[in-house]
């Protein structure tokens, strides 16, 4: 019996889409050392997936939120990546026009 399984957020949690990274171009290519390491960005533009229904700010899924980076919790469930943050961590909403 295979069943599908969907995470819902809950307890302040959001459910987000990270942005995908741009693939490089190979002739802009630096060598660097091995042990460098890209400094991470303070702030971090992701896309809602799915809220908790206990969040206390308005938000719908495809807003974007801008978080706090270093917050953002990475779950991995049957072989399945989810990418959650707390609310404290968003400073702020990005909303469509609809």
């Amino acid at each position: 019996m295979n069943t599908e399984y969907k995470f819902r957020p809950v307890n302040r949690h959001i459910l987000v889409n990270l942005p995908t990274t741009k693939e490089l171009d190979e002739s802009s290519l630096v060598l660097l050392p091995e042990d460098y390491k890209k400094p991470e960005q303070k702030y971090s533009i992701v896309q809602i997936l799915a809220i908790a229904d206990d969040v206390n700010f308005e938000c719908s899924p495809y807003d974007e939120l801008i978080i706090n980076t270093q917050m953002l919790e990475e779950i991995e469930i049957n072989d399945n990546m989810y990418h959650i943050v707390l609310e404290n961590y968003v400073v702020g909403v990005i909303e469509k026009e609809r």
